[in-house]
């Protein structure tokens, strides 16, 4: 996906949100002005019910820049607070936009349409549709992922409300203006960028896509390369997380599927816990990352480390302060 704004529009046919200028004010975030990179930031909901430090970072984030917040849904199948409701209060208090995700591993298909119905009368029209983190994986490993759809078949079911007939081909009344975004995971086989699920995520109405977070800058250039050789003609938003340590980096490396860091930033990790300055480091990486998103794509998706918004605040200005500058030439 090339940088340029004039490429970043969505294809009207029939599947796909239609383009007036209604719409491009309500997902501002898809169609950024020249100059101006869109930025989303990822935040994860409390686990408890002391929310006013989560809230103060959110604040924060606005204040610094971001295009929008997307809340994760019970990420880690984790049990957090209502992502749903937390998007409410952003959007109604706090004058944020949300983007939800939501996972078939947590509703059936009663559910997932409830909470569908439920979002657009709250007006939060942006979601990311993902299957989430299997339950054997978080608090309750004896919790059932229900999964009665995939998440192909949920990007389709979302968008089939926007015809203003449910799947079960009753009348709403309403005709929505979702926008759902897909995930994508940087895969690379044999040497090349397995793009061709894109394509089926596209066909089911997917209108823009977020990636995994991306630690080595010839990864970057590799995305934008195959993305720009199979013609995609969506928003791509290409994820970016400050690492806090050198455990953090190794984690991650090891143990997050569709994750994968360089041996360069591992041992700058390693160099930077002896010399004790690890969240220096990792925020230096962070804007070297964001710098070649920014070079080759239009948006950045700034996944906020363990909830610490204080670094990710620092990574957006970043990313604002450097569009100043390059506009200013």
């Amino acid at each position: 996906m090339v940088a340029d704004a004039e490429h970043q529009k969505l294809t009207d046919d029939g599947q796909r949100l239609t383009h007036t200028d209604e719409a491009q004010t309500e997902h501002h975030f898809l169609h950024p002005s020249v100059g101006h990179k869109s930025i989303l930031v990822e935040m994860d909901p409390p686990t408890t019910f002391k929310t006013a430090s989560f809230y103060r970072g959110a604040e924060r984030l606005r204040d610094a820049g971001v295009d929008a917040i997307t809340l994760a849904d019970n990420s880690l199948a984790a049990v957090r607070v209502s992502n749903v409701a937390v998007a409410a209060k952003l959007k109604l208090e706090y004058g944020i936009h949300p983007i939800v995700h939501l996972t078939t591993r947590d509703h059936n298909l009663i559910g997932i349409q409830s909470e569908i119905m439920g979002l657009h009368s709250l007006e939060i029209d942006d979601i990311l549709a993902i299957a989430g983190d299997p339950a054997r994986e978080g608090d309750f490993p004896g919790a059932t992922s229900v999964r009665d759809v995939n998440a192909l078949g949920l990007i389709k079911l979302i968008k089939q409300y926007n015809t203003g007939v449910s799947p079960s081909g009753k009348d709403l009344d309403d005709r929505p203006n979702f926008c759902v975004a897909a995930a994508f995971s940087p895969k690379i086989t044999n040497g090349v960028l397995a793009t061709r699920g894109i394509k089926r995520k596209i066909d089911c109405g997917a209108d823009y896509l977020i990636t995994q977070p991306v630690f080595d800058i010839a990864r970057v250039n590799e995305l934008a390369d195959a993305f720009s050789q199979c013609g995609l003609q969506i928003p791509v938003f290409v994820g970016v997380q400050p690492l806090m340590s050198k455990r953090n980096a190794e984690f991650l490396n090891e143990h997050v599927s569709g994750m994968s860091l360089p041996q360069s930033i591992l041992d700058r990790m390693a160099q930077a816990e002896i010399d004790g300055n690890e969240h220096e480091v990792g925020l230096q990486i962070a804007e070297e990352i964001a710098d070649a998103i920014c070079d080759r794509f239009g948006g950045v998706h700034v996944v906020t480390p363990f909830n610490r918004y204080k670094i990710a605040a620092k990574l957006v200005t970043h990313i604002r302060q450097r569009e100043n500058v390059v506009v200013s030439r």
